[in-house]
């Protein structure tokens, strides 16, 4: 899993230069951040610091997606020569004989380890606080919603 993550984020480094429009620009920018996210996750023994990056990540990104599309709302999104760089970066895989032979096995350790992860965080002595956590997420979602008045329409103004 670490290995193809890897694979994956340089994919990602090889086109984001060559990207022209903002919004596909913020899918690679978010996909590269699930992707270290992923990789953080692997090499710590805690998911809290990967989730924090995250949501503060997408957070930013959502602020950034509001203010791009209202400026830019009505570009053609025009198709690069991005899959010259994806075939490229699917031809480099076979070379690497160590992704093919360990990647499994990779994958099958990792997976005990999550597990253990997982139960400890979600343990009858830590239950009662991830209730209450979930529970004021759901209020603070509930409310949001409210305070937003949905009839004045969208964010941008039409002229």
């Amino acid at each position: 899993m670490l290995k193809f993550s890897l694979i994956f984020m340089f994919m990602n480094s090889i086109i984001m230069p060559t990207v022209t429009h903002p919004l596909f620009l913020g899918l690679l920018i978010i996909l590269q951040t699930i992707m270290v996210s992923i990789i953080t996750r692997l090499m710590s023994s805690s998911s809290w610091l990967p989730l924090t990056m995250f949501l503060v990540v997408v957070g930013g990104l959502m602020v950034i997606f509001m203010y791009s599309t209202s400026i830019t709302s009505n570009n053609i999104f025009t198709k690069n020569n991005i899959t010259k760089y994806f075939l490229f970066t699917i031809m480099i895989i076979p070379l690497n004989k160590e992704f093919s032979i360990y990647f499994f096995k990779d994958t099958l350790c990792t997976l005990d380890n999550f597990n253990k992860e997982f139960f400890k965080m979600f343990s009858e002595v830590n239950w009662a606080s991830s209730v209450f956590m979930f529970y004021y997420l759901l209020m603070a979602l509930l409310m949001l919603i409210k305070m937003i008045n949905l009839t004045k329409g969208p964010m941008r103004k039409k002229y």
